[in-house]
């Protein structure tokens, strides 16, 4: 058993190491959620082993959950709101490397992010000032 587990670590870190940007969620009951980003999609590996796909488009995302029922998320600066399936809502705080998320519940969710996935936000390029000679 430890070798069947211990392989599907080294499968998991070797298939991360490959996506564009990771993000690892910590739940409340302590298990761990994967999200793989790549452009305007991500692919979310929830504890259970199901799959969630999100869509992204502006500051706007739609999240396909494993029973077929949508999310939609809403970001606006340093925060997103989420509406759940059933009406709850979702807050996030975005700050840098880390997102703390409240659930509807009360409880609170801690978000890692690689450094591509922090923002799906296009970085804005820096223009360096020319001297004159």
């Amino acid at each position: 058993m430890k070798t069947i587990s211990f392989s599907l670590l080294l499968l998991l870190v070797a298939f991360v190491a490959h996506t564009q940007g990771t993000s690892i969620q910590v739940n409340p009951d302590g298990t761990h959620t994967v999200i793989h980003h790549s452009g305007n999609t991500a692919v979310q590996v929830n504890p259970d082993g199901s799959h969630s796909v999100i869509h992204y488009s502006g500051n706007t995302g739609v999240r396909v959950n494993p029973d077929g029922s949508h999310t939609t998320i809403h970001r606006t600066g340093n925060s997103s709101v989420v509406v759940n399936p059933n009406g709850t809502h979702t807050v996030i705080h975005h700050n840098g490397s880390t997102s703390l998320q409240v659930n509807p519940d009360g409880t609170h969710t801690t978000i890692f992010h690689s450094e591509h996935s922090k923002s799906n936000v296009p970085k804005k390029n820096k223009k360096k000032k020319l001297k004159a000679r």
